[in-house]
């Protein structure tokens, strides 16, 4: 009988010991998690807006009908433009700006109220 309650004795501890070893990680791992997740999406915001003043200082661009978005590098235009040199021109200006990894060009092309 003592023998069955030692087995089962170390039996517990030894689950107990990866349970404790994580429990001991986890504040300090979330912590830094938390900490690289506020930080990317601080520079994803910088970012867009970096993209959107370049779009918005381009002649011959009409930028208010296009939406920007930025995450880790990639930036998505989406929205629409009134002709295919200003599709091109967007998707040009948004490469341009520093931190631009690539570019989602999802613009499309107004057709006005008849389609």
């Amino acid at each position: 009988m003592r023998r069955l309650l030692r087995v089962v004795a170390a039996f517990c501890c030894a689950l107990s010991v990866p349970a404790i070893a994580r429990a001991g990680e986890t504040p300090s791992s979330s912590a830094a998690s938390h900490a690289r997740t506020a930080e990317a999406k601080k520079s994803d915001r910088a970012l867009t807006r970096d993209v959107r003043r370049a779009l918005g200082n381009t002649r011959g661009l009409n930028a208010q009908g296009i939406r920007v978005m930025a995450r880790h590098g990639v930036v998505t235009l989406s929205g629409t433009v009134r002709t295919l040199d200003e599709m091109n021109a967007a998707e040009h200006v948004a490469r341009s700006v520093p931190g631009v990894q690539s570019v989602a060009n999802k613009l499309t092309l107004f057709r006005g109220e008849n389609g």
